[in-house]
């Protein structure tokens, strides 16, 4: 039986480097959502941003606003996560206004379940209650997870909510679909789409608590009452804070 070593470093470094060129002999024509992508794909890759493409790329993606809001070219929710992932990874500072600005697209786009979908009248999407799609939302919950390293303020309740939409949509199996249905009746998950649900599932909770130290929390008493009514509440009242994702042993965040 033939064994093969794993790949040298040698062997890693000439790999990226052909992949870096190849992405800039092409990033020139590209718009939206390629665009968005190869430009993360060449920062990730530690080319520098005073790159002649790198730098390009990143000055037509600030073309991408109008009046400091953000209107998307072609893949709207995955532009705008992948976009906003780029400009944090550029520089969080520079780009600040225009991670603010696709933040809040983002979070105006969450439907009223906690997850995300194409926007009526896009890619042949009727108007109308919309199911969610777990790729989707995987791309916009890490856009938002970048906004809040930059330091954009995300509202708990989105994180929350997206991750109520996320348990309520999971497979039996524990596996997830690109488009759940509570309809369907042989509903089935795929491998890419139960890493991005579960992985959601894990972003939505350490966003929801950080420092796993935020405890279940008990209701505020309004009112003045006795020790037995106070004790007696405390045993009846106990919830956990959020609703939906308890914190976990400090060793496994």
């Amino acid at each position: 039986m033939l064994f093969r070593s794993g790949a040298s470093e040698e062997q890693i470094k000439a790999s990226i480097a052909r992949a870096i060129a190849y992405i800039k002999s092409r990033i020139g024509s590209q718009a939206g959502g390629q665009l968005a992508l190869s430009t993360l794909a060449l920062l990730k890759a530690e080319v520098p941003t005073n790159d002649p493409a790198l730098a390009d790329a990143l000055n037509r993606l600030t073309g991408h606003f109008r009046n400091g809001v953000y209107a998307p070219i072609d893949h709207h929710r995955y532009e705008a996560g992948v976009t906003l992932m780029a400009f944090g990874t550029a520089d969080p500072v520079k780009y600040k206004p225009q991670i603010e600005a696709i933040a809040a697209y983002i979070l105006e786009g969450q439907e009223a379940h906690g997850g995300w979908f194409y926007p009526p009248g896009q890619h042949g999407v009727a108007g109308g209650v919309q199911h969610g799609d777990t790729s989707i939302s995987q791309y916009t919950m890490l856009g938002l997870w970048e906004a809040s390293r930059a330091g954009v303020n995300i509202p708990k309740k989105a994180w929350d909510r997206a991750a109520a939409w996320h348990l309520q949509t999971q497979l039996r199996d524990g596996s997830f679909t690109y488009h759940p249905n509570p309809t369907a009746v042989n509903a089935f998950g795929t491998h890419s789409m139960a890493v991005a649900g579960t992985a959601s599932l894990l972003l939505a909770r350490m966003m929801l608590y950080p420092e796993a130290s935020d405890l279940p929390t008990e209701e505020v008493e309004e009112t003045p009452a006795t020790a037995e009514a106070k004790a007696a509440k405390k045993k009846k009242t106990t919830a956990v804070k959020f609703g939906i994702l308890t914190q976990i042993g400090r060793a496994h965040v």
